[in-house]
This record gives C-alpha cells, sequence and structure tokens, in this order.
C-alpha cells in the first residue's frame, strides 16, 4: 500500500478567493446584460417584421353609402357620407376612415379623410372637378382590422364646361 504522508494544497489567501469570486460573479452578471439586450433587440426586429403580417383584413364591416339621386354637382363642394357598421349591425364610432375618388375616364384622383359626425356616419368633403363616374375606395381601419370598400358615384355633366380659373373670381 502506498501512503501519502504529505499533500501540499495550494496557498490560497481567502482575500484572493473572494476577489476571483467577486470578479466572476460580474463578468457573469455582464454576460446576462448583454445576452438579454441583444436577445430584446431581436425579438424587437421581429415584431417589427411580421407586425404588418398581424393585421386582420376584414372584421366583415358594412358600409352603406349615402345616394344622391340627381348625382353630386361639378364645382361646389360636396359632402360624400357613408355609414359603417359591424357585422352585428352595430355603428362602427373608433374607425380610421379615408377616402380615394378616381374619375373613370381621365384618372383624376381626389384622396380625404372622413370626419365621423354621428352613430358610425362618416363624412369627406370632395371638390368634383370633372363630370361622369368616379370609383371610389373607402378604407376603414380600427386597432388590428381593416377593410376597403369599393363603390361607384356620378357626378351631373357639366363639369366639362367650366373653367376652375372662373371660381376663383
Amino acid at each position: 500500500m502506498l501512503f501519502v504522508s504529505h499533500v501540499e494544497w495550494p496557498n490560497y489567501n481567502k482575500k484572493e478567493v473572494e476577489e476571483n469570486t467577486m470578479l466572476e460573479k460580474k463578468q457573469n452578471h455582464e454576460y446576462i446584460q448583454v445576452c438579454v439586450l441583444f436577445g430584446l433587440l431581436i425579438f424587437i426586429t421581429f415584431l417589427g417584421w411580421i407586425g404588418p403580417f398581424l393585421e386582420s383584413s376584414q372584421e366583415d364591416w358594412q358600409i352603406h353609402e349615402v345616394h344622391v339621386a340627381e348625382g353630386y354637382r361639378p364645382y361646389l363642394t360636396e359632402n360624400v357620407q357613408v355609414f359603417i357598421e359591424n357585422s352585428e349591425g352595430i355603428p362602427v364610432l373608433d374607425g380610421n376612415v379615408s377616402l380615394e375618388a378616381r374619375h373613370v375616364q381621365s384618372g383624376t384622383s381626389i384622396k380625404k379623410w372622413m370626419h365621423h359626425l354621428d352613430e358610425g356616419l362618416y363624412e369627406a368633403e370632395c371638390l368634383f372637378t370633372e363630370s361622369g363616374t368616379w370609383q371610389v375606395n373607402v378604407k376603414v381601419r380600427s386597432n388590428r382590422h381593416s377593410q376597403t370598400f369599393r363603390y361607384t358615384l356620378t357626378v351631373q355633366q357639366g363639369a366639362s364646361t367650366i373653367d376652375p380659373k372662373d371660381l376663383r373670381k
């Protein structure tokens, strides 16, 4: 049998051990901070990339345009109105509603925000510069939902004979 009579242990000073332990803890703490910040950066980048895909394209809203039987008049400010309700028939009160009207023949376009008037009724003031048929797109956005509605409206004859410069006099 072999007996070791004398084992020599490294001579560690208590102060050195405490300093090394504190240094290791500090390095671990800094490493954790860097990892958390890097993870947070990746998460924010991911949300920015996937955010547009989280928006639902429809909530089955219904739109009812307020018809003007004789058509809108050219070169006069006209109130274009729509009534918007959800699938349960409840008026949409908090929607961001925009209107884009485009003349079918010439391509002239008008872009306006529609203002909420009352219980789902929205309105935009439009100045139609050409007679004929206009294609209207109304986009409704609320929280994470958006939906676009399309319809046509008619502007009475007479706009083609009026010069916009004459209206400034």
